[in-house]
């Protein structure tokens, strides 16, 4: 079989808020000049932003994992669906997936949210 060091990345999720209307082309405009539908489609949506973060290195004891292949880590016993691979300049591999390693709600998440209430 053929060994290569590889390092797999899970994703931390960020929460955010902010305003939105199903009318992203026209202007905002103040309640008072809205129509009763405009108002009720308005809401507080909440963003979810994301960004890679390791979560395992080692040594894959087979051939190179192709995007969509599962992967069971025994270490961290989870199985993870490989969403990008990305050649190291030292000769591993990158392999990026989906995996929620965190869901973060924290001061600046909850300060968007109460800006984006104040808005409505």
């Amino acid at each position: 079989m053929e060994k290569h060091k590889a390092v797999i990345q899970g994703v931390i999720y960020r929460k955010d808020y902010e305003f939105c209307t199903n009318f992203p082309l026209s202007r905002p405009r103040p309640s008072y000049e809205r129509s009763r539908s405009e108002i009720k489609m308005s809401r507080l949506m909440d963003a979810i932003t994301h960004m890679s973060q390791y979560m395992w290195e080692g040594v894959i004891d087979a051939p190179l994992l192709n995007i969509g292949e599962k992967l069971y880590i025994e270490d961290l016993d989870v199985e993870i669906i490989v969403s990008e691979r990305i050649r190291h300049t030292n000769g591993s591999y990158i392999y990026k997936t989906e995996h929620q390693l965190d869901l973060v709600e924290n001061e600046d998440s909850l300060r968007s949210k109460n800006e984006t209430r104040e808005k409505e």
